[in-house]
């Protein structure tokens, strides 16, 4: 069974398509107060200019879309630079390899007598998510932790298959959540969230026979307070910060494909793979939040408004495409192919299109990829804004 027949008579008066142009719409006011990393088509690291949007890609090349990040700090003054600063065992040998950036720049750690440690913890307590880039040199595994050699969390990682093998505490520290993502040329990149009585980094291998069995290391992140990893922060001397991504459509920009008092909005985005503390907006507006799509703080998808509730999903996603349709005399919301419809008498005085954060309030941003954005300016029925988001 087919659902062509549901589809809109109407084009979308607004087409984003960012998964697939790769570039910002000129109606789009963007701005980023730093440089910013993201990865090509061919899985390197690269570099954006300050005000320069980020088209993101997985470790396969295949397009994410426009990616959105709040403000983060590596507090690591030296990222690549281990035999820096850094407290170390092992034999530590700066540019031996070809690091995620495509530049030699990767340090290749082997231990003295089988072990090694690479660590660093150079602020106070509390919450702190630790990142770092590893490949394989022979050690075929490796443990990270967020925190110092005496508290903290560990997890072990095989590094040949990227498989998650083990986890524990030391010394009090608690688990806030852990990630290990493929990149290219057989680098993972794994960061660890916890709370512990000191923040930091400890990248080890105790278990370890023969001195040949080494890893190499690039790209060390410490994001103070942050319950999950953003995008590779730079160090060289100095902590970096990076500014948040800031986007939004206004004036004859967004009222020249906007239809004042009744419409239907879809976007698809994806999320980082961690829970906000509050959440993580995809799109809103400025009138009445007419419509919101966000993340929840327990990972659900939802849209919502202030006028008449809020449609919410049953689980957490990582991806979702969000639906909403309105006019004078109701409204209808949809997530992935469900949702529901009010009946009730709507005021819009829509003027701005937020992309990817909350009236630009850095506590809300989003945090993810944003892959399409579309607008009809008719409110389409419930069935064919479902069929939209599936």
């Amino acid at each position: 069974m087919t659902i062509r027949h549901l589809y809109p008579a109407v084009e979308p008066s607004l087409n984003l398509d960012f998964a697939n142009s790769k570039k910002l719409d000129s109606r789009i006011t963007f701005t980023r107060g730093s440089t910013a990393t993201y990865t090509d088509e061919s899985g390197i690291i690269r570099t954006a200019a300050a005000n320069e949007a980020r088209f993101d890609h997985d470790s396969d090349g295949d397009s994410l879309g426009l990616l959105i990040e709040e403000s983060r700090t590596n507090s690591f003054l030296y990222s690549e630079s281990f035999n820096v600063y850094w407290n170390t065992s092992g034999t530590i040998q700066p540019n031996a390899s070809s690091a995620p950036d495509n530049t030699s720049s990767a340090t290749l750690v082997t231990p003295l007598s089988g072990t090694f440690f690479v660590r660093q913890a150079p602020s106070g307590t509390g919450t702190a998510t630790s990142s770092v880039f590893v490949k394989d040199a022979g050690a075929g595994s490796c443990a990270v932790a967020m925190g110092s050699s005496s508290a903290g969390y560990l997890i072990n990682v095989n590094l040949v298959t990227g498989e998650f093998i083990s986890g524990r505490s030391y010394g009090g520290g608690t688990l806030v959540g852990y990630t290990i993502q493929p990149v290219s040329g057989g680098w993972y990149r794994i960061s660890v969230a916890a709370t512990a009585s000191s923040r930091g980094i400890n990248i080890l291998r105790a278990d370890g026979t023969t001195p040949t069995q080494g890893i190499y290391i690039w790209g060390a992140v410490l994001e103070l307070g942050a319950s999950f990893p953003t995008s590779y922060i730079p160090t060289s001397g100095s902590t970096v910060t990076r500014s948040a991504d800031v986007a939004s459509m206004t004036g004859t920009n967004f009222s020249s494909w906007y239809n004042q008092g009744e419409g239907s909005f879809v976007a698809s985005a994806d999320r980082v793979d961690a829970l906000p503390s509050l959440q993580f907006t995809v799109l809103t507006t400025n009138g009445f939040r007419l419509p919101e799509f966000l993340f929840t703080s327990s990972g659900n998808g939802r849209v919502f408004n202030n006028i008449a509730g809020s449609y919410t999903t049953p689980a957490a996603l990582t991806r979702a495409t969000f639906g909403w349709s309105f006019d004078g005399t109701g409204a209808s919301r949809a997530i992935n192919g469900a949702g529901n419809s009010v009946a009730t008498s709507l005021t819009d005085t829509n003027t701005i299109l937020y992309i990817g954060n909350w009236l630009n309030s850095n506590n809300y941003r989003h945090n993810g990829h944003l892959s399409r954005i579309a607008y009809y300016p008719v409110r389409l029925p419930d069935a064919t804004l479902q069929a939209l988001t599936l």
